[in-house]
C-alpha cells in the first residue's frame, strides 16, 4: 500500500474516481428469497412481502437484516411515507419512486452522535495520532454506516488537530441515501454536539440558522458514499474502521460472514471500532485493547 521510505501520502486503491473496483459480495449466494414466517411468526404474509419489496427497490436483501428490527420499525415507514396501510404505502411508493429512500431510512435508521462514548474516542484520537507520527502518513479510515456522519467527522476534527487531516483519507458509506446527503452537507442540530469539546465548536463549525455546521475545510476533507456493506466492500487497507452498533441489526449469517473480511481489510496494528454490545467473533487477529476498540495483530 504504501511505497518504503516515502514520506509522502499517496491514494493508492481508495479513491474510485481514480481507480476501478470490483465490489466483492458479501450477501448470501443464490436467488433473492423473501423472509418467513418461520423467521418471525408474530409477521403476516403482507408485512413480510412489503418490507421484501421495500428494501429489493434499494438494491438490499431483506433476509440479511434481523427479521424484528425490520417489523419494528413499519410503523414509522408508515408515518414517513403518511401511508393509511401497507396496500396504500406501496401505492404511494409506486406513484413517487423518489419516496423510496426515505421509506428503507425509516425501515434501516441510523444512530449516531459526535464523540460517542467519549473515553472510546480519546484511546481512539491517542492510538491514531501515534501512529501517524510514527508513520509520518496520514490515516485511512472507513465509517460503515455511518448514518448522518457525527462519528467520522469526530475524528476527522482529532485529525486536524495534529495536523494529517490533510493528508488522510476518510470515507463514510451507509445505504440510505438521505443519511449521506446530511453526512455531505454537514448541517446538526445543537444537541448532537453537546460532547464536542468547545474549543471544537469553536474552531470546526458555523451557525447556520438554527442549526450547526461543519466548517467548509473539514466537509471537503471527507468523501461520503452510499453504499451498503452487505453489497460492496471497500479495497485497501485501513488504518481505522468504524462498524458500531451495525452488526446488531444484520443476521447472524451476514454478520459472521463479514467479521474476517473486515480484519482483512485492517492494517497491521490498525483498529475495528464496534459498539459495546458487538464482538469480532471468529475473527483471528483482532485483540481488544480496550471498550469498542480492537486491533489488528500482524499475526
Amino acid at each position: 500500500m504504501f511505497r518504503g521510505g516515502s514520506a509522502r501520502f499517496e491514494h493508492i486503491n481508495f479513491p474510485r474516481e481514480q481507480m476501478h473496483r470490483t465490489a466483492i459480495n458479501l450477501a448470501p449466494t443464490g436467488p433473492r428469497q423473501s423472509l418467513s414466517s418461520a423467521q418471525l411468526p408474530a409477521w403476516s404474509q403482507e408485512e413480510m412481502e412489503f418490507v421484501t419489496w421495500l428494501l429489493a427497490l434499494s438494491g438490499l436483501d431483506a433476509c440479511c437484516y434481523r427479521p424484528e428490527t425490520l417489523q419494528r420499525r413499519l410503523p414509522a415507514c408508515l408515518r414517513r411515507l403518511r401511508a393509511r396501510s401497507l396496500q396504500h404505502a406501496r401505492e404511494v411508493l409506486v406513484q413517487d419512486p423518489g419516496a423510496v429512500a426515505a421509506a428503507t431510512s425509516a425501515i434501516l435508521v441510523g444512530v449516531t452522535s459526535f464523540f460517542r462514548d467519549p473515553t472510546v474516542f480519546e484511546q481512539l484520537g491517542q492510538e491514531v495520532r501515534r501512529t501517524v507520527e510514527e508513520r509520518s502518513q496520514g490515516a485511512y479510515a472507513w465509517s460503515i454506516g455511518c448514518s448522518e456522519g457525527a462519528e467520522l467527522y469526530s475524528l476527522g476534527m482529532q485529525l486536524a488537530e495534529s495536523g494529517h487531516l490533510a493528508d488522510s483519507y476518510l470515507l463514510g458509506t451507509d445505504c440510505r441515501v438521505d443519511a449521506i446527503e446530511q453526512a455531505r452537507a454537514g448541517n446538526y442540530e445543537a444537541a448532537l454536539t453537546r460532547q464536542v469539546p468547545p474549543t471544537f465548536l469553536s474552531e470546526y463549525f458555523e451557525r447556520n440558522g438554527t442549526c450547526l455546521r461543519i466548517c467548509q475545510h473539514l466537509r471537503q476533507s471527507i468523501r461520503w458514499r452510499v453504499s451498503s456493506i452487505l453489497n460492496e466492500f471497500e479495497s485497501g487497507l485501513w488504518d481505522v474502521i468504524f462498524f458500531r452498533n451495525t452488526a446488531l441489526y444484520l443476521s447472524p449469517e451476514a454478520v459472521m460472514a463479514l467479521w474476517p473480511r473486515l480484519e482483512a481489510a485492517l492494517r497491521p496494528g490498525g483498529m475495528l471500532v464496534l459498539g459495546r454490545a458487538e464482538r469480532p467473533y471468529g475473527a483471528q487477529r483482532l485483540r481488544a485493547i480496550g471498550p469498542c476498540l480492537y486491533r489488528r495483530q500482524a499475526r
